[in-house]
């Protein structure tokens, strides 16, 4: 059940929404920031303590492998949505790529929880082409049967490892320019 913080955060992400719909993507990855970043940093915090030689590498691949896996779920789950399966499997695919970048950012000792990472979410996160081949998964499942979860599976996986593969380069290749956002 949601605590009345947590209410008030859902009203006034729908309340900006709907006051400015242009900037629905901005307002979303705003939002995953501040629901997701601070577990971001703790998983950091927690995986560094418990592997203090860890490489930021190391912290990386880590990230990447429980995503991906999570992708496998969510991607499997939203096969099983019905009508609705474009929408759950789309849905999925979005937090669990904003999660691994924000994962990633804490691996690479940037603050996942800086509202400046919304602009990273934006850059990094997409779905791809591979979405299509979901939702031509869906559209194909009465055809062939199972069609729908094993397209679902495969396209969340490759965009995940797509997103891992561009966020890990990012964190990577611009760390002095990110130092005003370490703190993770």
């Amino acid at each position: 059940m949601a605590g009345a913080g947590e209410w008030a955060g859902q009203q006034s992400l729908v309340e900006g929404l709907l006051a400015e719909p242009s900037r629905t993507p901005a307002i979303l990855a705003l939002a995953a920031v501040e629901r997701f970043g601070p577990a971001a940093a703790d998983w950091a915090d927690r995986t560094r303590a418990v592997y203090p030689k860890a490489s930021r590498e190391a912290l990386a691949r880590l990230a990447i492998q429980r995503f991906t896996r999570s992708a496998v779920v969510r991607g499997a789950a939203g096969a099983f949505a019905g009508p609705y399966s474009p929408i759950a499997l789309t849905a999925g695919i979005l937090i669990t790529h904003a999660e691994l970048i924000l994962h990633l950012a804490a691996a690479f000792e940037v603050d996942p929880a800086d509202p400046r990472r919304a602009e990273d979410l934006l850059r990094l996160a997409s779905p791809g082409p591979a979405l299509g081949t979901i939702v031509a998964g869906h559209l194909l499942k009465r055809a062939l049967p199972g069609m729908n979860l094993v397209s679902a599976i495969l396209g969340a996986t490759s965009t995940t490892e797509t997103v891992a593969a561009r966020a890990t380069k990012f964190y990577r290749d611009n760390q002095p320019s990110q130092a005003a956002g370490n703190s993770a």
